[in-house]
């Protein structure tokens, strides 16, 4: 009967003991983590979040660089620019055609050309040379240059 009571878990101690010290624990774990996240999300607030924010609130009203004053106007200009502006609709086209045509071409041929560098198929040595000796040879040439520049001799 004592080994299991040993065995078990304390029971002596109440569920708002447990819970306190449960809740110590994980604040203290929590608060080393958030304190190197600090410096990122103070970063992060200060050069991305507020100014999308400012720019979207920006947008619903007809500020001018030159105007002392600003009116808020709404969807007004979102309507303006969406039915009057061909040159925006031609950027949001254009923009659709990349996202949604180049992109993932580009990622599926790198795929390919990384799976055909990775596979020994015929030629695989010659396209390993010609794929990764630019980024060889430009770290390389880099180094030479430097050492011909600080050279004293």
């Amino acid at each position: 009967m004592k080994e299991r009571a040993l065995a078990s878990p304390d029971h002596s101690q109440t569920a708002s003991d447990r819970a306190r010290r449960r809740r110590r624990l994980f604040t203290r774990k929590e608060g080393i983590a958030y304190s190197f996240l600090l410096p990122f999300g103070i970063l992060f607030i200060l050069f991305s979040l507020y100014p999308f924010i400012a720019g979207l609130l920006l947008s619903f009203t007809d500020n001018s660089p030159l105007a002392k004053e600003t009116h808020f106007v709404g969807l007004d200009n979102y309507i303006k620019i969406l039915f009057n502006d061909r040159v925006f609709m031609s950027s949001l086209r254009n923009t659709v055609y990349y996202s949604i045509l180049l992109v993932p071409a580009q990622v599926l041929l790198g795929l390919g050309l990384a799976l055909y560098v990775n596979k020994k198929l015929l030629g695989h040595e010659l396209s390993r040379m010609a794929f990764f000796a630019p980024f060889v040879l430009s770290v390389s040439v880099v180094g030479i240059v430097w050492g011909w520049m600080l050279d004293t001799r």
